[in-house]
Parts: structure tokens; sequence; C-alpha cells
């Protein structure tokens, strides 16, 4: 009992409700991912069934030169464009809608007149934005450059 006390007494009760807010908010993403999402596919996921059915389509006749290159440029180019460009909005809107809450909320705080005063730093903002890249950077890429090394129909055989 004791050692659970002292952990819990690691943190503020502010960081243990954020923390909360953080697993339910996760878990509510992965309840939408497993029964919502096959209702409304994504418009990623829609590009992708079709463009799966294509290539399929094009395995069953004899092959073609032409076909082959179409094949290879159909399996990454557009994927990639679509899913770097989706996940940049994504990167971008979350990024403008944390520090606008962040903004919100601190303002809330001077409104209420409480003597909880956030402060905000450009370093931590910057580090975060860094550290994020890298992360996306190497864990987007080393996939990405993996899958675009496949042939095409072998890594439709697969599937």
């Amino acid at each position: 009992m004791d050692t659970a006390q002292s952990v819990i007494r690691l943190l503020p009760w502010v960081d243990w409700a954020a923390l909360l807010l953080f697993f339910a908010g996760w878990g509510g993403y992965v309840w939408f991912a497993r029964h919502l999402a096959h209702q409304r596919p994504s418009l990623l996921a829609s590009t992708n069934r079709i463009r799966r059915d294509w290539m399929l389509q094009v395995t069953h006749r004899e092959v073609r030169v032409v076909d082959g290159v179409l094949l290879q440029v159909m399996s990454t180019s557009p994927s990639f464009f679509a899913s770097t460009t989706i996940l940049i909005i994504g990167g971008l809107l979350g990024g403008v809608l944390g520090i606008a809450l962040s903004l919100l909320v601190g303002w809330g705080f001077e409104q209420s007149g409480s003597s909880f005063k956030l402060v905000y730093s450009t370093t931590a903002m910057v580090v975060a934005f860094v550290c994020s890249t890298l992360i996306g950077v190497v864990f987007g890429f080393l996939p990405a450059n993996s899958a675009a090394r496949l042939n095409p129909v072998d890594a439709l055989a697969r599937e």
C-alpha cells in the first residue's frame, strides 16, 4: 500500500488526469479503428483497395513491359504522396491545435485569477518538434524504403 501511495505522489493530480485522458483517447481511437472504420473506410484505405484490385487484375493477364512499369509506379508513387500529404496536414493541424489549446488554457487561468501560471518555452516547443520530426522520418522512411524495394507481384502474393 505504501508503494502504491508513493508512486501516486510522484506526479501531481493534473498529470495523472492528463495521463488518464491520453489513455482514454488512445482506447477510443483503437475502438474507432476496429469498429467504425470498417463502416466508413478512409480515403487512403479506399485508394489502396482500388489500387490493389487494379494490380491484381494486371497480374491475371499476360504480363507486358508497360504493365510492369505501371505496376511499379502505381504501387509506390501515389500511395507515398497521399500518405505523406495526409500525415503532414495532420501533423500541422495537431501542432497548431495543441499550441492554440495551451494558449487558451493559459488565458483561462489568467482570467480566473488563479495563482497557477503556465510558462511557454520556445525551446521546449522546438525540441518537441525536432524529436517528433526525426521519429516520423526514421520510422516512416525505413518501412517505406523496404517496401519500395519489393517486387509488386511478390508483395501482392504475400498479402
